[in-house]
């Protein structure tokens, strides 16, 4: 009988492929195991028929010659089973390299300065400023710019009188009658865009048939105002004291106008009407 070229594993043994080639080959020889077992029962089966068969057919024939029986073949030995072949020991990996240390960040870039803020707004105060403690000083703020003015004792003092003139006191109706005796003091100054007014009346008659609702007294100089500006009065409206309103506005730039609280007509009276203000407003150049 021809020797049996041997195995050869294909394709071949790795490290990869080793631990299900252990497996195949255990599988292999558990079915081999399993038929050298089938194998020898097989055998055993076929003596056991042989030496009855030999027993029962030549015993008769040779009893008389030899007076003995056949001695039946010994049956075979069993292939000791082989042993599986042990699994590679896996390959350990070489140790990792230290990863390099990264560079230093670059340092952050200055912000730009802030823009700067934009200027407040000018104030709409025309409220003249109090006077200082010993009179020779006094302040206002206004004009178009709002910027603070101080007067001092001199400037007060050269205030400009308005000459007297009975057409300059009117009223929205009727007739209001100011003698030149009824004027006390009527006095302007001029500062830029600004006009300051102080007027004092007393004894003066409000018509008694059609009494004004307003009290009319023209701007000095000539002047026009070019935006409304209000302050308080203090009044006497035939006999009974108050405090209104004097304003001027551009809807009749050339006049200063005194209102009672209420804004009703003034009391009929003879030499018994008085008013008294100081207001400052903004003037046309």
């Amino acid at each position: 009988m021809a020797r049996s070229q041997p195995y050869r594993l294909d394709p071949p043994v790795t490290k990869e492929n080793l631990p299900q080639i252990v497996t195949n080959a255990d599988e292999m020889f558990q079915i081999l195991f399993e038929e050298v077992a089938a194998l020898e029962d097989s055998i055993t089966a076929v003596e056991e028929t042989a030496a009855t068969t030999t027993t029962t057919t030549l015993q008769p024939q040779m009893l008389g010659l030899f007076g003995s029986a056949v001695e039946g073949d010994r049956g075979m030995m069993g292939v000791p089973g082989l042993t599986g072949s042990q699994g590679l020991m896996g390959l350990q990996g070489p140790p990792g390299q230290q990863g390099d240390e990264g560079p230093a960040g670059a340092p952050g870039v200055a912000g730009a300065a802030g823009a700067a803020g934009a200027n407040g707004a000018d104030g709409q105060s025309n409220i003249p400023g109090p006077r200082g403690e010993d009179g020779d000083c006094a302040s206002f703020i206004g004009g178009p710019t709002n910027k603070k003015v101080e007067l001092s004792g001199d400037v007060l003092a050269n205030l400009v009188s308005v000459p007297f003139a009975a057409g300059d006191f009117t009223g929205d109706t009727g007739t209001w009658t100011v003698a030149s005796g009824d004027v006390n003091t009527f006095k302007y100054l001029v500062i830029d865009h600004m006009m300051l007014v102080t007027l004092e009346l007393t004894s003066t008659s409000v018509d008694v048939a059609t009494p004004p609702t307003i009290l009319l007294v023209l701007i000095p100089a000539g002047k026009r105002a070019v935006n409304q500006s209000s302050f308080g009065h203090f009044f006497s409206d035939n006999g009974v004291n108050g405090f209104g309103l004097v304003q001027v506005n551009p809807g009749d730039p050339t006049h200063m106008r005194f209102l009672t609280p209420t804004i009703a007509a003034w009391t009929p009276s003879v030499n018994n009407t008085y008013v008294r203000c100081t207001i400052l407003f903004e003037i046309e150049t």
